[in-house]
């Protein structure tokens, strides 16, 4: 989950990835894999050629920061073990050094099999390889396209996610339904569903729940962005360019102003999401991990948590579909590639989780899987700047740190980051480079 966003120790990293950018592509991807759905016997053939059968008692290496046993995934995993006899080893890093500590495992020749990419891209190119060593049967329904799509360099997919599956998390707006209702405020979803859900039913309902004496909200200055179709960088067509326009500055000169109007605190400042959690605020723009009985909210009464859709800029404005990037890869050096390729098909289908306890109660997972379900990437617009700025020497909060400006500074401000911006595009394009050269796909 994207509990924290911290900045990487970018010297280090830089190192590590100049030894890991010579490192072979190992493993046996001469085998075969994918895994295949829930009821099909493992010494069944897949689409692609592959027998699990061949790898039982072999073991899958899973980098991650989350305990699976403290998660809805971990009876995924023990079930995944015993259908294919393939152990699955958990290997715990740090999420705010994520890339850097899979780097230095691979200069260590103990590189493990599958990363989990949570906005780290395109700084976790550095530590990839294509998937072609898995042996996935992409043509499979489960796949989501786009996400293979914008994550092919060389001619080749680098991640891989499946289309509404249980770790999806689009961004959201939640709301505490107790504090509308007993100071009779008209709810976010009320305001969608008359069709009036933009920027200004937003400060109206802050401004009403600040009247009635709380926070009025906490927003995500990534998300609110990505949802109107700006930010500050583009991603196309494996290129990364400036993206400022006048759709960015008005954003953020629109948070600006409610942070000077009291209706949300600096976005600056941190555990700022807290003010919901303890019953002090009355709206929170963030991802839908908040839906998860182990998410953000899971100290909360489920019955006080209200959601529904990130509101449009105003009424000639789309809203866009956003989120954390996500998607999983294959680590260079991977021992186990195909293997790798079978569990993470078993591991990203939806049908094998326990639905009904994942969620803090039923609303929430049919709104989870009403957002998340049938959007591919290609119709999203996932936020980067994560990955961005570990490669450029940064922080997030030089972006969304704006916000917490004066509303009449803001604009001047960003005018003056523009030619450093165009600048970073420019850098990660040569990093993004240097990574494919080393592989051979350029």
């Amino acid at each position: 989950m994207f509990e924290k966003t911290v900045k990487i120790c970018t010297k280090f990293l830089c190192l590590l990835l100049a030894v890991v950018m010579v490192a072979g592509c190992s493993g046996d991807s001469d085998k075969t894999d994918k895994g295949s759905g829930k009821d099909r016997p493992t010494n069944t053939t897949t689409a692609n050629g592959v027998n699990p059968e061949e790898f039982r008692g072999t073991t899958v290496v899973y980098a991650t920061w989350k305990d699976p046993y403290k998660n809805e995934d971990g009876k995924v995993i023990d079930k995944f073990k015993k259908k294919y006899g393939i152990d699955v080893k958990i290997d715990m890093v740090p999420q705010d050094t994520y890339v850097q500590e899979v780097a230095a495992k691979i200069v260590a020749g103990n590189s493990p099999d599958v990363f989990f990419d949570n906005c780290f891209f395109p700084a976790s190119l550095a530590v990839l390889q294509p998937l072609e060593a898995m042996k996935l049967d992409t043509n499979d329904d489960i796949w989501d396209q786009g996400m293979f799509e914008m994550s092919t360099f060389g001619g080749k997919p680098f991640l891989a996610n499946t289309v509404g599956n249980i770790w999806a998390e689009v961004d959201c707006l939640f709301y505490n339904k107790k504090i509308f209702k007993d100071n009779n405020i008209t709810t976010p979803e009320e305001y969608y569903e008359a069709g009036k859900w933009n920027f200004a039913a937003l400060t109206k309902a802050m401004t009403d729940v600040k009247n009635a004496g709380y926070i009025g909200g906490y927003i995500d200055v990534q998300s609110l962005l990505a949802s109107t179709g700006s930010g500050f960088y583009n991603f196309k067509d494996g290129k990364f360019s400036n993206g400022v326009n006048e759709k960015t500055t008005a954003v953020i000169t629109q948070i600006s102003q409610w942070v000077s109007d009291g209706l949300i605190k600096d976005p600056r400042e941190y555990n700022l999401l807290n003010n919901f959690i303890k019953g002090n605020c009355g709206i929170a723009i963030t991802n839908a991990y908040g839906m998860k009985a182990t998410g953000y909210f899971a100290d909360m009464n489920p019955n006080d948590i209200g959601f529904t859709y990130i509101p449009k800029f105003d009424d000639n404005t789309n809203a866009y579909t956003t989120g954390l990037f996500r998607g999983w890869g294959l680590v260079k050096g991977a021992k186990n590639p195909v293997a790798a390729g079978i569990f993470l098909r078993y591991y990203l289908d939806v049908s094998n989780y326990d639905l009904d306890s994942a969620f803090i109660n039923k609303d929430a997972q049919n709104f989870f899987f009403k957002l998340t379900s049938g959007v591919d990437t290609n119709e999203k617009n996932p936020y980067m700047l994560l990955g961005i700025t570990q490669l450029c020497s940064e922080k997030v909060s030089d972006y969304t740190g704006i916000s917490g400006m004066a509303p009449g500074q803001v604009s001047t401000q960003i005018s003056s980051i523009s030619p450093k911006i165009t600048n970073n595009a420019n850098v990660v394009n040569q990093e993004i480079e240097k990574n494919l050269k080393a592989l051979g796909l350029n």
